[in-house]
């Protein structure tokens, strides 16, 4: 029988959403600026400024789509999936782990493993938490010589699965 279950986390707006809001701001700037030069001169450019405008105050309201995020895990067996969830209208798969690749698992309130996080020479970290260092843990991992490290924030029956089929692996 399958041991399962799932767990839904707020997670923080990649940096897609502050230039997305960025865009929105710049392009409702340059078509003020368009309309306020074509007032000044007198010439028929200031209605050209409203097309941008209207352009840059759509993309200014759909980055703020952008920075609603969650975290969705499925563990199936130890096995973790983790999609992405942006404004609770889309899901997609971001990471598939395998529970026989996880070499360690232990909770990033250890200094040891807050050490190999802050230190990414040659492991690449992956974060899918809210994002302020709470109560999280660290699945490690290697890929075709690269150790990647994924952050979690497992807690419950959540955490209890991981520790139940990660026996050895599992640090306290």
């Amino acid at each position: 029988m399958d041991r399962y279950t799932e767990r839904l986390v707020q997670g923080h707006p990649g940096p897609e959403a502050k230039l997305t809001l960025a865009a929105g701001i710049l392009l409702c700037l340059g078509a003020v600026g368009v309309a306020v030069y074509g007032i000044i001169s007198g010439s028929m450019i200031a209605l050209a400024g409203l097309p941008v405008l209207v352009l840059g105050i759509y993309v200014a309201f759909y980055s703020r789509q952008l920075f609603s995020v969650e975290f969705e895990y499925l563990i199936t067996n130890g096995d973790i999936e983790v999609s992405k969830i942006i404004a609770k209208k889309s899901r997609k798969v971001v990471r598939e782990i395998r529970a026989e690749d996880i070499k360690k698992m232990a909770p990033l309130a250890k200094d040891s493993v807050r050490n190999d996080v802050d230190r990414t020479d040659k492991k690449r970290v992956f974060d899918y938490t809210a994002g302020d260092r709470g109560d999280y843990y660290v699945a490690y991992e290697s890929l075709k010589g690269t150790e990647c490290l994924y952050i979690l924030d497992l807690e419950g029956e959540s955490l209890q699965l991981m520790k139940d089929v990660l026996k050895s692996a599992f640090e306290k």
